[in-house]
């Protein structure tokens, strides 16, 4: 009963499969993008020729359409922001290390609640340290871990 079913419908909707090729694009059209295809499109993909082809044109023409899309924003103000150098955040970090160490040395003669206050002090300052270093040199941290293999984030679609 079923292949007669089919056979109906290929013949109502001109396609030989009786129109899956058809819902197999509107299923893979109403995906996201770098979405998990599903197991049955995967299957219908890898069996029918002409979608895998549609698709793999799809693909082709999303990264043509992209190309055109990559243009640099230009925010106003962005530009008057100076770029420390890395040196500078060297020797202020090695400092920092350096009054940590010295006060942990001489301040044994001091009252050890003032002791505390200080370490305390101390850790919050580097900590804001840190986040203000990695927020002013984003840039930078991006373009290493690309530069490494990890910008990969999504293989993308069949």
């Amino acid at each position: 009963m079923k292949s007669e079913l089919n056979e109906l419908n290929a013949k109502v909707s001109g396609e030989p499969n009786g129109g899956r090729c058809e819902k197999a694009m509107e299923r893979y059209l109403s995906l996201d993008k770098n979405e998990v295809l599903p197991p049955s499109l995967t299957i219908h993909l890898l069996r029918c020729k002409k979608c895998r082809t549609e698709v793999h044109y799809l693909s082709l023409a999303e990264k043509v359409a992209a190309k055109g899309l990559k243009v640099p924003l230009k925010i106003p103000g962005a530009e008057s922001r100076k770029q420390v150098s890395l040196a500078k955040w060297v020797v202020c970090g090695a400092a920092m290390i350096f009054l940590l160490i010295a006060f942990g040395i001489s301040g044994r003669a001091f009252n050890q609640k003032l002791q505390v206050a200080f370490y305390i002090c101390f850790a919050l300052s580097v900590c804001l340290y840190c986040s203000v270093f990695i927020s002013t040199n984003l840039d930078y941290f991006v373009k290493k871990i690309e530069k490494m293999g990890g910008g990969r984030l999504g293989a993308g679609r069949l």
